[in-house]
């Protein structure tokens, strides 16, 4: 954190968490005609008709994700980092974005800075997690 600004790690999270944010979020993607039909539920193949940013809805009452990303094991950890107790904003800030595209360079801490730059900024790739056949 200190040489680079930032810290990578891998395998954060539970898998079954992961799979169970990620069920709902395409569920809710299906809906909205952004993901393809497939026989396999997990499968989510982007309708490249539709264009996907940014999607704050997919969020909202979404229990799965609120534990995924505010539960014990990232305040925890944030607390530990810091030293100190943490706590987290209302309000997530979820980017579904096909293959080939990106979320440009921008800087999180004018959206979230809110008179404060004591603000770190967890970005989470669903998609990244590849669950074996025991799971």
């Amino acid at each position: 954190m200190k040489k680079d600004g930032y810290l990578y790690i891998k395998e954060f999270f539970q898998q079954l968490e992961v799979l169970n944010v990620r069920k709902e979020i395409i569920a809710r993607m299906r809906e909205l005609n952004l993901i393809l039909p497939r026989a396999d539920p997990l499968e989510a193949k982007a309708n490249s008709d539709q264009r996907t940013v940014f999607m704050p809805e997919l969020a909202r009452q979404n229990p799965a994700l609120d534990q995924l990303l505010y539960g014990d094991r990232v305040i925890s950890f944030y607390t530990r980092l810091l030293g100190s107790p943490v706590r987290h904003y209302d309000f997530t800030w979820f980017r579904p974005v096909g293959p080939g595209r990106g979320t440009a360079p921008h800087c999180d801490l004018v959206y979230m800075g809110r008179g404060t730059r004591q603000v770190f900024t967890m970005w989470v790739p669903l998609e990244i997690y590849r669950l074996s056949s025991a799971a």
